[in-house]
């Protein structure tokens, strides 16, 4: 499988929960074990706004985000990404 063909599976159990993938990503985040805070960056109030809404949402649902672990930090780091 490709990483491609990977995320259209997310993507589609995400629209199948009927869920926002911002809402598949912080109930992901809240449902690691030890996990108490995290650090989010955002682009515009509005961004902010969302995900604080979801902070004390029930997010209970099963998607599986462990098969996008990536190393490459022209990926993972925020900095290094072309606008």
């Amino acid at each position: 499988q490709t990483i491609l063909g990977e995320l259209l599976k997310l993507m589609n159990r995400i629209d199948e929960l009927q869920k926002s993938p911002l809402e598949a990503c912080i109930g992901f985040i809240k449902s690691l074990p030890g996990v108490n805070h995290v650090v989010v960056g955002v682009s515009s109030l509005e961004e902010f706004k969302k995900i604080v809404n979801f902070r004390d949402k029930d997010l209970d649902f099963d998607i599986n985000f462990y098969g996008f672990s990536i190393d490459d930090e022209q990926l993972s780091n925020p900095s290094m990404w072309r606008t």
